[in-house]
C-alpha cells in the first residue's frame, strides 16, 4: 500500500482517501501482483477504481473511437493501455465479489472483442490509404471476418488466455488470390498489434492453429474455400472446435454466414454417437501430454479438470445438436441450460457440471490474475497458495485443496462413465448365448454357417443364410477399422439378445434388415454398440411390431426417436390437431421457399410424429381412440401445411385475388379423417370447395389468371405436396 502511495506522490497524483476505495483496493492486492504493478506504473488509474468497479463500466463498442482515433503509430500503445485499465477493473470486481464467474468471463471476452475490432479498424484505415480493398460479389469492399474459437467463441475467456481465432472473408468478385493476400496482410498486422510484447506489456496473445491445415495453412480463406476444406478434410476434433465458433470482430455478418454454412459439418442431422470415438482419442492424447509434462494438478487438462467438463457438454451437443438446435450454442453454461430444458442430460449431472465449472474457472482465473500469466496450475509456492485461498474466502489452502479434490473427483467419475460403455452380455446369465452368437457371426464373416452354435440359439436355416449374406455386405465390410470393431461387438449382441426372447424368431430377420439399412451410417452402429438400453428398446419394438420395424428400416432417421430416452418416459397426452398445426407451421415458416427442403420437412414431421404415436400405442400409453384421433390430427396438420404452401406458391406465381379478404378455398375431410378415426395406413379422402363469387375474379400479379383456375392450381399443388415422395 505504501509503495502505491509513493507512486502517487511521485507522479503528483492525489491518493484517493475514502473508505470505499480502501475496501476495494485491499482484496485486489491480495489477489493480484499484476494489478499492483499496473497501479504502481500508472497511479492515475487508482482514482478510477471506485467508478470502474461498477457494472456499467464494462468494455463496450463505444470505446472504439477513443482507441482508433489518433496517431496510427501509437495504436498498439493505446490498445495496451485500454486492455490494462479494463483488466484492473476485472480484478477489482472479481476480488470483491462484485461479479459472478459468468460476468467476469463475459466481460473478459468483451474486452478482447473491443481490442480486436479496434485493431482491425486501425489497420484497415491505414491500408486503405495505400491501396483499394478487394471487392466482394455484392459490390462492397471485403473485410476480414474474425471467428472467435475456444473460450473467446464461448464468451467465456480467461483473464490471461490466448485468443483462438480463424480469419475468413466473403467470396471475392474476382482475383481470389489477390483478395486472400490483401486480407491475410491485414490479419497478420492485427496479430502483430495484439501480441507484440513491449515494455508496457501486450494486448492479447493470438493463437491461429485452429485454422484449416493449422500452423502451415493460409492465414485467411474465403467462405467457399473454407467450406471445401471442411467438406474434404474436416476432422472430428475440428467439429469439437467449431462448436464454440462465434463471429467476434470485423465483418460479423460474413463470419456468421460461414458458421451457418458449416453447421451441417459440426452438427449431424441424426443422433451422432460416433462422436464419442473422437472424444476418446482426443482425451488419450491429452492424457499422454499431461503424464509427460507432469501436469496432473492442471485445473484445465488434468483429471476431472475443465477440459473434461467441456468434453462432456460438447459430446451432448455433437450427439444431439443436429436434431435439437437449442444445443448448438457456443457457451458451455448456456449449452448445459439447453440440455437440462430438453432433458438431454440428467438434472443432477447438469447441476454438478455447472457448479464444478464455475468453481474451477474461478480458481483458474484467480491463478491467472496473480501475474497475468497463461497458466492453469495452482502455484507451487506455499505463500502464493495461501493468498489464493484467502482471496477465495478460505481459511487456508488445505481447505481449498480439499474442495478442489472432491469437485474434480466428481467430474472425473462422470467423464469415465461417459467414456466406458457397458458390456453386460459378456458376463452374467447370457454370457453363454453371447459366446455362441460370436461364433455364429465369426463364421458368417468367413462365409461359413456355424450350424451347431446356430442350433444352440434356435436359429433356423433361413436366418443363418441371411446372416451370411449380411456379413458379405460391401458397406459393412468396407467400414473403417474402428467401426468394424463396433460391428463385430454389435452383431453378437443383437443375435444373442434376440435369441433370448420368445418372439426372437420375428425380431432377428427385421434386425438384420436394419443393420443392412444403416451399414453406411457408422453413427447408428456406434449408438447401438454404446447404449445397451437403447439396443434393447430397438429389439423390443422390432419383435412386437412389424409395421414400426419396417418404418425404421425404410427411414433410419426414426432411430433417433426410438433411441431417445425421453421418448421412453413420455407420459404426455395425445397432441391435438391445433398443437400439431402450430408446431409444423413454426418449422416451415422459418425455412426458405426451397420446395425440396419444405417437402422433406413435411415428410420428416409426418414420419417422426406417426412413429412416436406408434410407440405410444405399443407401450399402451394411449388408447385406440386416442391413437386414431392423434393420427387424424397429424393428417389435418399436414393438409393445412400443404394448403398454406400451395397458397404461398400461387401468390408468388399469379398474385392474390383482387379485393380478397379471405382465403376462399375449403378442404373437407371425409371418411376416417372426417370422423377422426384414422389408422396408420389410411388414405385421406378429401374434397375441395371454393367460393364461386371469388372464382369469377382475377388475380393481381404479373401473370394474372381467373379465380377458378387459380383455385384449381392451388388444389393441384396441395395434392402434389401431400403425395410426392421425398427423396
Amino acid at each position: 500500500m505504501e509503495a502505491l502511495r509513493g507512486a502517487c506522490s511521485a507522479a503528483g497524483t492525489a491518493w484517493p482517501d475514502d473508505a470505499r476505495f480502501a475496501a476495494l483496493l485491499r482484496p485486489s492486492l491480495v489477489v493480484s501482483d499484476y494489478a499492483f504493478e499496473q497501479w504502481r506504473r500508472r497511479p492515475a488509474l487508482l482514482a478510477r477504481l471506485t467508478n470502474d468497479s461498477a457494472a456499467d463500466a464494462a468494455p463496450r463498442a463505444a470505446d472504439l473511437r477513443g482507441i482508433v482515433d489518433g496517431a496510427p503509430g501509437e495504436l498498439g500503445a493505446r490498445l495496451r493501455r485500454y486492455r490494462h485499465a479494463h483488466s484492473l477493473r476485472l480484478v477489482a470486481r472479481d476480488a470483491n465479489d462484485l461479479a459472478s464467474v459468468e460476468t467476469t468471463l463475459s466481460d473478459t471476452s468483451r474486452l478482447a472483442e473491443v481490442c480486436l475490432e479496434a485493431a482491425i479498424e486501425g489497420v484497415e484505415s491505414a491500408t486503405s490509404q495505400r491501396r483499394e480493398p478487394p471487392v466482394g460479389r455484392d459490390g462492397q469492399p471485403l473485410r476480414l471476418a474474425v471467428i472467435g474459437m475456444g473460450k473467446l467463441g464461448g464468451d467465456e475467456l480467461n483473464f490471461s488466455s490466448d485468443i483462438d481465432l480463424i480469419f475468413a472473408f466473403g467470396d471475392p468478385v474476382a482475383h481470389a488470390d489477390d483478395a486472400e493476400s490483401a486480407l491475410a496482410r491485414i490479419g497478420q498486422r492485427v496479430i502483430n498489434l495484439l501480441s507484440a510484447n513491449e515494455a508496457d506489456g501486450f494486448v492479447h496473445r493470438v493463437d491461429m492453429r485452429l485454422r484449416p491445415f493449422g500452423s502451415v495453412g493460409r492465414l485467411a480463406l474465403s467462405q467457399s474455400a473454407m467450406e471445401q476444406y471442411y467438406q474434404r478434410e474436416g476432422r472430428d476434433w475440428e467439429r469439437y472446435a467449431w462448436v464454440k465458433a462465434r463471429a467476434v470482430a470485423g465483418d460479423r455478418a460474413a463470419g456468421q454466414r460461414l458458421i451457418d454454412a458449416l453447421r451441417p459439418f459440426v452438427f449431424r442431422r441424426y443422433l451422432d454417437y460416433a462422436a464419442i470415438d473422437s472424444l476418446r482419442e482426443m482425451k488419450a492424447l491429452i492424457d499422454i501430454e499431461v503424464a509427460r509434462a507432469d501436469r496432473h494438478d492442471d485445473l484445465k487438462l488434468g483429471p476431472g479438470g475443465i477440459r473434461e467438463i467441456e468434453f462432456l457438454v460438447q459430446l451432448t451437443q455433437l450427439t444431439r445438436g443436429g436434431r435439437e438446435p437449442a444445443l448448438a450454442v457456443p457457451g458451455l453454461l448456456p449449452a448445459l441450460a439447453a440440455a437440462l430444458a430438453l432433458g438431454a442430460m440428467p438434472p443432477a449431472l447438469v447441476d454438478m457440471l455447472a457448479d464444478s465449472y464455475r468453481l474451477l474457472r474461478r480458481v483458474e482465473n484467480r491463478v491467472q490474475m496473480l501475474r497475468d500469466e497463461q497458466t492453469h496450475r495452482v502455484p507451487d509456492d506455499a505463500f502464493l497458495r495461501e493468498r489464493l485461498a484467502w482471496g477465495l474466502g478460505h481459511e487456508n489452502y488445505e481447505a481449498l485443496a480439499e474442495i478442489l479434490f472432491a469437485t474434480r473427483q466428481r467430474v472425473a467419475d462422470a467423464f469415465a462413465d461417459a467414456l466406458v460403455p457397458s458390456r453386460p452380455l459378456r458376463r452374467g446369465p447370457r454370457a453363454a448365448q453371447f459366446a455362441q452368437a460370436e461364433a455364429v457371426w465369426r463364421g458368417a464373416l468367413a462365409g461359413e454357417r456355424e450350424a451347431s452354435a446356430a442350433a444352440a440359439l434356435d436359429l433356423d436355416a433361413g436366418t443363418l443364410d441371411a446372416l451370411v449374406a449380411l456379413a458379405g455386405n460391401a458397406s459393412l465390410r468396407s467400414l473403417p477399422e474402428r467401426h468394424r470393431v463396433r460391428r463385430d461387438r454389435l452383431m453378437p449382441a443383437l443375435i444373442a439378445s434376440a435369441a433370448a426372447r420368445d418372439d426372437g424368431h420375428a425380431s432377428l430377420p427385421r434386425l438384420l434388415s436394419l443393420v443392412r439399412a444403416i451399414s453406411g451410417r457408422p453413427s447408428y452402429i456406434a449408438l447401438l454398440d454404446e447404449q445397451p438400453g437403447a439396443r434393447e428398446r430397438v429389439i423390443d419394438v422390432f419383435a412386437r411390431s412389424g409395421f414400426l420395424a419396417a418404418q425404421v428400416v425404410a427411414h433410419p432417421l426414426l432411430l433417433d426417436d426410438l433411441l431417445d430416452e425421453r421418448q421412453r418416459d413420455r407420459v404426455d397426452g395425445a397432441a391435438d390437431a391445433r398443437a400439431l398445426r402450430a408446431a409444423l407451421a413454426t418449422q416451415t415458416d422459418a425455412m426458405d421457399d426451397e420446395p425440396e427442403e419444405l417437402l422433406l420437412a413435411l415428410h420428416e414431421f409426418k414420419l417422426g410424429h406417426q412413429f412416436r404415436v406408434g410407440l405410444d400405442w405399443l407401450a399402451r400409453r394411449h388408447s385406440a381412440d386416442a391413437t386414431a384421433a392423434e393420427l387424424a390430427g397429424l393428417a389435418e396438420s399436414l393438409v393445412a401445411a400443404a394448403h398454406e404452401l400451395a397458397h404461398r406458391d400461387a401468390r408468388m406465381q399469379h398474385g392474390a385475388l383482387a379485393g380478397a379478404v379471405r382465403d376462399g378455398l375449403l378442404t373437407v375431410g371425409y371418411g376416417s379423417l372426417g370422423a377422426a378415426e384414422l389408422g396408420f395406413a389410411s388414405d385421406l379422402d378429401l374434397v375441395f370447395v371454393y367460393d364461386t363469387a371469388m372464382g369469377a375474379q382475377a388475380t393481381e400479379g404479373a401473370r394474372p389468371v381467373e379465380g377458378s383456375r387459380w383455385f384449381a392450381r392451388r388444389v393441384q399443388r396441395t395434392v402434389h405436396w401431400l403425395t410426392t415422395p421425398a427423396r
